[in-house]
């Protein structure tokens, strides 16, 4: 993944360009040069407050199938404050998918995919979480499974808690 950050460069040209050359490099291009401390784990961090341009219409998760390590597992830091002697991967998916997409790497995305159903499990579990730590992680998250953010139970409790404190 490779992101354009709106400068007048060229760079989003010759971006542009190794995109067509190469079928697995997906090119981002944000609208405006604005600097946010981190790009980091695979995700994004700026989505919130400026506009994305996705170059194709294209899904991230194209061939995900052929990149799964089937003895991959969830990284421990991503659970850090959980006993994973104890722990129940399957009760508590919506934690591990919400750790994935707030610190994960590309490969942990993978690991969720063969844990929970794939990409369409993975969307239906995100669809159900219902607090992410930063709006900027629920951008993403929307962006990356193609979820509509009405369909989100993250952006629904957001409405309902605004509602009851602006009443």
């Amino acid at each position: 993944m490779f992101v354009n950050d709106g400068s007048k460069d060229n760079t989003f040209g010759v971006l542009s360009n190794l995109e067509k050359e190469y079928e697995n490099l997906f090119v981002l291009n944000l609208e405006k040069n604005h600097f946010y401390p981190s790009v980091c784990n695979f995700k994004i961090s700026c989505l919130f407050a400026i506009q994305i341009k996705i170059i194709k219409s294209k899904t991230m998760w194209t061939n995900w199938e052929e990149k799964i390590d089937p003895n991959s597992t969830i990284p421990p830091y991503l659970l850090w404050d959980m006993d994973l002697k104890k722990f129940d991967w399957e009760k508590c998916k919506s934690i591990v998918v919400e750790r994935v997409i707030e610190r994960g790497r590309e490969e942990d995305y993978y690991t969720i995919f063969r844990m929970y159903g794939g990409v369409e499990g993975v969307r239906e579990i995100v669809k159900n979480i219902k607090h992410f730590r930063w709006p900027q992680d629920a951008a993403f998250a929307s962006m990356a499974f193609d979820i509509n953010k009405e369909e989100m139970a993250c952006y629904k409790h957001q409405r309902l808690r605004e509602a009851l404190l602006n009443s």
